[in-house]
């Protein structure tokens, strides 16, 4: 199964963290994968490109919205024009974290300029 395939490869420290991907206005049971990341103490980041205004409802019959970062670090969605959101370019990312917005750098035009001090955006 999937979950024996990432324990397996945790056990060998090759996963950092996990991405879910939304699909198709579907967003993934966030709070199952949640669970998983607390045991092996793993990040999640939510690829909510194909799913804004999507939901789930979690294991506690609690609504969860695609991007709200209830289950996760952060949250990435994609303006590209085969995207739902489609604008031409672009993207935004949501979180909770505060940890995580001081790793993200913007210039007085939002637009993105590092992550983690490792991946730029021109």
């Amino acid at each position: 199964s999937f979950i024996k395939e990432l324990k397996k490869a945790r056990k060998d420290k090759n996963i950092k963290g996990i991405i879910p991907v939304d699909f198709a206005g579907r967003v993934p049971q966030l709070d199952e994968f949640k669970k998983f990341a607390n045991e092996f103490n793993l990040w999640i980041l939510e690829d909510a490109c194909h799913a804004p205004g999507g939901s789930y409802v979690s294991k506690t019959g609690e609504t969860v919205n695609a991007g709200q970062c209830l289950d996760s670090a952060a949250a990435i969605f994609s303006f590209h024009p085969v995207k739902h959101i489609a604008t031409g370019e672009g993207g935004m990312v949501t979180t909770n974290s505060r940890l995580f917005m001081k790793n993200c750098s913007f210039t007085e035009h939002m637009e993105l300029r590092e992550i983690h001090q490792n991946f730029k955006i021109q």
